[in-house]
Protein backbone atom coordinates (compact mmCIF):
# COMPACT_ATOMS: atom_id res chain seq x y z
CA UNK A 1 0.00 0.00 0.00
CA UNK A 2 1.38 3.41 -0.94
CA UNK A 3 1.51 6.44 1.29
CA UNK A 4 -1.68 8.10 2.44
CA UNK A 5 -1.96 11.85 2.36
CA UNK A 6 -4.40 14.71 2.48
CA UNK A 7 -4.35 18.36 1.59
CA UNK A 8 -5.03 21.05 4.15
CA UNK A 9 -5.03 24.80 4.35
CA UNK A 10 -2.25 26.21 6.49
CA UNK A 11 -3.09 29.46 8.20
CA UNK A 12 -0.36 31.52 9.79
CA UNK A 13 -1.23 32.82 13.22
CA UNK A 14 0.27 35.50 15.39
CA UNK A 15 0.27 35.45 19.17
CA UNK A 16 -0.59 38.86 20.63
CA UNK A 17 -1.34 40.18 24.10
CA UNK A 18 -5.03 40.16 23.20
CA UNK A 19 -4.89 36.50 22.09
CA UNK A 20 -4.42 34.62 18.85
CA UNK A 21 -5.47 36.21 15.57
CA UNK A 22 -4.99 35.42 11.92
CA UNK A 23 -1.90 37.12 10.57
CA UNK A 24 -2.58 36.33 6.94
CA UNK A 25 -5.70 35.49 4.99
CA UNK A 26 -3.61 34.17 2.08
CA UNK A 27 -2.99 30.55 3.05
CA UNK A 28 -0.98 27.88 1.34
CA UNK A 29 -2.37 24.48 0.51
CA UNK A 30 0.02 21.82 1.76
CA UNK A 31 0.17 18.07 1.31
CA UNK A 32 0.53 16.16 4.57
CA UNK A 33 1.73 12.55 4.37
CA UNK A 34 0.11 10.13 6.80
CA UNK A 35 2.18 7.25 8.15
CA UNK A 36 -0.31 4.59 9.24
CA UNK A 37 2.19 2.71 11.46
CA UNK A 38 5.88 2.58 12.20
CA UNK A 39 7.95 0.37 9.91
CA UNK A 40 10.62 -2.27 10.51
CA UNK A 41 14.02 -1.43 9.06
CA UNK A 42 16.53 -4.26 8.55
CA UNK A 43 20.26 -3.67 8.11
CA UNK A 44 22.31 -6.15 6.06
CA UNK A 45 26.11 -5.90 6.55
CA UNK A 46 26.55 -6.99 2.90
CA UNK A 47 30.02 -8.51 2.82
CA UNK A 48 32.16 -11.40 3.96
CA UNK A 49 33.24 -10.84 7.55
CA UNK A 50 31.02 -7.75 7.92
CA UNK A 51 28.73 -7.44 10.91
CA UNK A 52 26.27 -5.10 12.61
CA UNK A 53 27.73 -3.42 15.69
CA UNK A 54 24.65 -3.60 17.92
CA UNK A 55 23.77 -6.00 20.73
CA UNK A 56 20.06 -5.56 19.89
CA UNK A 57 20.39 -7.09 16.42
CA UNK A 58 19.99 -5.92 12.86
CA UNK A 59 16.48 -4.41 13.00
CA UNK A 60 14.88 -1.28 14.37
CA UNK A 61 11.54 0.49 14.20
CA UNK A 62 11.07 3.91 12.65
CA UNK A 63 9.96 6.94 14.66
CA UNK A 64 7.48 9.08 12.72
CA UNK A 65 8.54 7.15 9.62
CA UNK A 66 12.24 8.01 9.99
CA UNK A 67 15.35 6.18 11.17
CA UNK A 68 16.67 8.06 14.18
CA UNK A 69 19.92 6.17 14.89
CA UNK A 70 20.93 3.82 12.08
CA UNK A 71 22.96 0.74 12.99
CA UNK A 72 26.74 0.78 12.71
CA UNK A 73 28.64 -1.83 10.72
CA UNK A 74 32.22 -3.12 10.70
CA UNK A 75 34.34 -5.05 8.23
CA UNK A 76 38.08 -5.64 8.45
CA UNK A 77 40.10 -3.73 5.82
CA UNK A 78 37.07 -1.73 4.66
CA UNK A 79 35.65 1.72 5.33
CA UNK A 80 31.89 1.92 5.84
CA UNK A 81 30.27 4.32 3.32
CA UNK A 82 26.62 4.17 4.34
CA UNK A 83 23.31 2.30 4.09
CA UNK A 84 21.66 1.87 0.66
CA UNK A 85 18.47 0.29 -0.67
CA UNK A 86 20.39 -2.10 -2.97
CA UNK A 87 23.47 -4.32 -2.51
CA UNK A 88 25.16 -2.17 -5.16
CA UNK A 89 23.83 1.25 -6.10
CA UNK A 90 20.42 2.20 -4.73
CA UNK A 91 19.35 5.21 -2.70
CA UNK A 92 21.25 6.19 0.44
CA UNK A 93 19.54 6.33 3.82
CA UNK A 94 19.53 9.91 5.13
CA UNK A 95 18.01 11.52 8.23
CA UNK A 96 15.25 12.88 5.95
CA UNK A 97 14.27 9.52 4.44
CA UNK A 98 10.62 8.71 5.26
CA UNK A 99 9.58 5.04 5.23
CA UNK A 100 6.09 3.96 4.15
CA UNK A 101 6.90 0.24 4.20
CA UNK A 102 9.32 -2.21 5.82
CA UNK A 103 12.72 -1.74 4.19
CA UNK A 104 16.11 -3.49 4.08
CA UNK A 105 19.28 -1.42 3.79
CA UNK A 106 22.64 -2.80 2.67
CA UNK A 107 26.02 -1.59 3.85
CA UNK A 108 28.34 -0.22 1.16
CA UNK A 109 32.07 -0.51 1.64
CA UNK A 110 35.32 0.97 0.32
CA UNK A 111 38.37 -1.29 0.45
CA UNK A 112 41.14 0.17 2.61
CA UNK A 113 44.65 -1.10 1.95
CA UNK A 114 46.56 -1.39 5.18
CA UNK A 115 50.09 -2.63 5.53
CA UNK A 116 51.49 -3.79 8.82
CA UNK A 117 55.20 -3.55 8.06
CA UNK A 118 57.86 -3.25 10.72
CA UNK A 119 61.18 -1.49 10.21
CA UNK A 120 62.93 -4.89 10.04
CA UNK A 121 60.53 -6.06 7.31
CA UNK A 122 61.10 -2.86 5.37
CA UNK A 123 64.90 -3.24 5.63
CA UNK A 124 64.66 -6.82 4.36
CA UNK A 125 62.45 -5.76 1.44
CA UNK A 126 64.83 -2.93 0.51
CA UNK A 127 67.86 -5.30 0.75
CA UNK A 128 66.11 -7.83 -1.49
CA UNK A 129 65.47 -5.10 -4.06
CA UNK A 130 69.10 -3.96 -3.78
CA UNK A 131 68.05 -0.55 -2.50
CA UNK A 132 69.57 -0.89 0.95
CA UNK A 133 72.77 -2.46 2.20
Amino acid sequence: MGPSYYYCVVTNTLETVAGTRTASVNSLISRVDIIDSEKTITFDPNGEGAYIMDVFGDKLTTVNGKVINPKSAWRDDYTFIGWFTEREGGEELTPDTVHYEDTTYYAHWDYTLSLDVTAIDLNNILRTLGLYT
